[in-house]
């Protein structure tokens, strides 16, 4: 803390005497006040430095004669700098560790309005400073206060004048000068750093202990001039060839030097200046350290981190990468640094890299490109590069920090994105569907499909227009349009949730049917997610022209199915009927029939010749012949009504084949034809099945009675086979064989018929109705003709 105040106008007459305003100022103690130093001509015969008059008063005086000062011969330049602190305008104190009063000038007792003259009428022998009264006091006592926050807070006051300079001639004063000069010179040795007065021609003068000490051989050749002084800070080589740069210097310690200047008060001329040397060596190791600190903190960050960092040179050479640059890419340092950072990227890319890079040098901006890095294993890998300028206070750039992120997945995703929207659009032209999104103003925000290829004039400029305009460009459009608005404003109000609306909008008589759902956007606070809101319509707008045409087009049909149905009905009732009719016919004949062979095989039995026996014989093959006709007739009815009943009981196959073969073989006799059966021992072994052993003899029955009537030489024969036997089913095959007239390939298509035969003759020749085929076709299944 340090009190200053104005110099005081002192004039050679009390009458000219003035009130003084003096201002007081509190500063930080780091705060340097610019020092004066005036000093008049010597050589006047009169003033208040006159040498030559008589007994001079004690400083602080009131007498009205001038003061004189008897100044000693030739002054050193240090007497001369603490003489000038003595009695510089500026009040000083200087403290002791206990802060206490050790040194106090002139102008700190003018301050305090300290009465000298009390002092010199008491004993005009003895001299008592400014110091000698202060000595030893503390601030508090001496009305001072010390602020804790070092603002300044100006405070003013008046007093009037004690009266004229004294001019008395004491001649203690030289004591009191040399007592002041040690004091002062005390002082700048108590100073533990260096520093020197340099003088307004730049002459150095005033060095300290701590400055003597610096120079070399402790200042006995200490330099006079400053620019010889800055020539003991030469460096050279060892073999002193050459003279070190500034930047070269080999730094042993290092010093902050501070100048103040030194100006006159009143004309503010510059008089010299003060330089003090600050040794900062272990602050700069300090800095030095925590650089370097620095530098290893932030490797040991760049190599946590899953991406690879680098810095360059402003020219774009790379200095450094760090290690997880040389484990990716395999690189050494010599091949990395400089311009080996091209070696693992793809050529492919480096033109547009490298025309990036240099613009990016070329302007500051940011750099960032995507290009791909070979792995060290090989694969080629997507990379994101970017980089960012770092500059110095004035804006130079002084270096490069970039990165390379492995974005191969990404990249790889965006490319399926992107076919997949590709996909999707042509998805949507081909299926002439197009969509929409809207805005709670319903404006439109996206459209995409149909619409937009079919007429040239809705393009993207349609962006931000109402959905509205889209839909009414004609008659047919501003028709359906209500109903499309009143479906989005219940969507939007939340009264819906999926409306579709059927409409058309343009002049070709072409029909959308049109989806409408809410879009839902979930709002966010702070990186949490909060409830979701409706924030516009999302619509899908199908062609489907062409499905009202065929819908039209079903429903015509639909009519005439309808009528065919009808008239299918009525047939099938028809021929229920019929069926019915001959069911009940059938029945109704084969009581007679039943009576007549009877009454013949009674006839038979009795004595007849030969004429009536064969009248009696021809009635009862007549008459079987009928029954045989109309139990045909029967089954038949019986099959297309779906009544046909089939048996399911266990019986002994081979019961059923000896039956039959005895009965075929009667009749292969009777035409003077061999018949031939061949059945398997698992079979004669009384194989027992599950089955219906009637109608199985009546598929074997009309099987081999056509082959008998069809065949006039040769033989029939019968073959069964056993195809697969498991504890559930066993599989048979039955092959019936003969070598009659044979069947040919476009009579096979009608044979199993019913009432089909080979041709009219057929029935003529051989007899038949062309019903037993078919009843064993739908009673059997599946019949193989060869």
């Amino acid at each position: 803390m340090r009190r200053s105040t104005p110099p005081l106008d002192l004039s050679a007459d009390a009458s000219h005497a003035q009130h003084r305003r003096d201002a007081v100022e509190s500063r930080p103690s780091t705060q340097r006040t610019p020092m004066s130093l005036a000093v008049n001509d010597l050589s006047e015969p009169s003033g208040y430095f006159d040498l030559h008059d008589k007994d001079p008063p004690s400083p602080g005086s009131a007498h009205s004669e001038p003061l004189s000062i008897m100044m000693p011969p030739t002054p050193t330049t240090t007497s001369m700098a603490l003489a000038a602190l003595q009695y510089l305008p500026v009040p000083l104190l200087v403290l002791s560790s206990l802060k206490t009063v050790v040194l106090a000038n002139e102008a700190m007792g003018r301050l305090l309005d300290l009465d000298r003259s009390a002092n010199d009428e008491k004993d005009r022998d003895s001299v008592q400073t400014v110091t000698d009264k202060l000595h030893g006091q503390t601030m508090s006592e001496l009305g001072i206060d010390m602020l804790q926050d070092g603002s300044p807070i100006w405070i003013s006051w008046e007093f009037p004048p004690h009266g004229p300079p004294s001019r008395s001639g004491d001649q203690s004063t030289p004591s009191l000068f040399m007592k002041a000069t040690q004091m002062k010179d005390a002082i700048l040795n108590s100073i533990a750093m260096p520093a020197y007065a340099m003088w307004k021609d730049e002459k150095f003068g005033i060095p300290n202990r701590a400055m003597l000490r610096f120079l070399p051989n402790e200042g006995e050749d200490a330099p006079m001039d400053q620019r010889e002084f800055l020539g003991l800070f030469q460096a050279f080589t060892e073999d002193f060839k050459r003279q070190l740069e500034i930047d070269e210097f080999p730094i042993v310690q290092v010093y902050e030097i501070v100048g103040e200047p030194i100006l006159d008060d009143r004309t503010e001329e510059f008089l010299g200046a003060i330089v003090i040397f600050k040794d900062v060596t272990e602050y700069t190791k300090r800095i030095a350290e925590q650089i370097e600190e620095n530098e290893r903190q932030f490797e040991y960050i760049t190599n946590l981190i899953p991406i690879m960092v680098w810095t360059t040179r402003p020219n774009g050479d790379h200095d450094w990468f760090s290690q997880r640059w040389y484990d990716y890419t395999g690189l050494t340092e010599e091949q990395s640094l400089g311009k080996g950072w091209k070696l693992p990227f793809h050529d492919d890319d480096m033109f547009d890299t490298g025309k990036r890079w240099q613009h990016s040098l070329a302007t500051g901006e940011v750099y960032n490109t995507e290009y791909r890095c070979r792995r060290y294993d090989g694969e080629w890998r997507w990379m994101l590069g970017r980089a960012v300028p770092f500059r110095d206070d004035s804006g130079k750039i002084v270096k490069w920090f970039g990165t390379c992120t492995d974005i191969h997945e990404l990249v790889e995703l965006r490319e399926s994105a992107k076919q997949m929207r590709e996909q999707l659009l042509r998805v949507l032209e081909h299926a002439r569907v197009t969509l929409w999104a809207i805005n709670r103003d319903r404006k439109l925000i996206l459209l995409e499909g149909g619409i937009v290829n079919d007429y040239s004039h809705v393009t993207m400029e349609k962006i931000g227009t109402d959905i509205y305009d889209l839909f009414s460009r004609n008659e047919a459009g501003r028709k359906t349009l209500p109903e499309l608005k009143n479906k989005i404003d219940r969507i939007i109000d939340g009264e819906g949730t999926d409306e579709v609306v059927e409409m058309q909008f343009d002049g070709n008589n072409r029909w959308y049917r049109t989806r409408v759902v809410p879009l839902m956007v979930t709002s966010r606070q702070a990186g949490i997610e909060k409830d979701s809101y409706i924030d516009g319509v999302i619509g899908v707008s199908m062609d489907i022209t062409e499905v009202r045409k065929r819908q039209e087009e079903l429903h015509a049909q639909e009519k005439e199915n309808h009528k065919l149905i009808a008239n299918a009905v009525a047939a099938k009732e028809a021929s229920r009927m019929k069926s019915q009719f001959l069911a009940n016919m059938s029945h109704e004949i084969r009581t007679p029939i039943a009576g007549v062979i009877g009454m013949s095989e009674l006839l038979l039995d009795t004595k007849l010749d030969q004429e009536q026996r064969d009248c009696a014989e021809n009635i009862q093959r007549s008459a079987n012949g009928l029954l045989t006709v109309i139990n045909d007739i029967l089954d038949l009815s019986k099959v297309e009504s779906g009544r046909l009943d089939v048996e399911e009981v266990q019986f002994s196959l081979s019961v059923v084949l000896r039956d039959v073969n005895k009965m075929m073989a009667f009749a292969a006799v009777r035409k003077n034809i061999s018949y031939e059966s061949s059945i398997p021992p698992e079979i004669e072994r009384d194989l027992k099945v599950m089955g219906d052993p009637g109608r199985l003899r009546q598929i074997l029955t009309n099987l081999l009675t056509n082959s008998i009537k069809f065949t006039s030489e040769g033989h029939v024969s019968l073959s069964v086979t056993v195809t697969s036997d498991t504890e559930e089913i066993v599989n048979v095959r039955f092959i019936v064989e003969d070598t009659g007239i044979g069947i040919e390939e476009e009579v096979r298509a009608r044979l199993f018929k019913p009432f089909s035969q080979a041709d009219s003759s057929t029935a003529r020749r051989f007899g038949g109705t062309g019903l037993g085929l078919a009843i064993s076709k739908n009673v059997c299944g599946s019949i193989i003709l060869r």
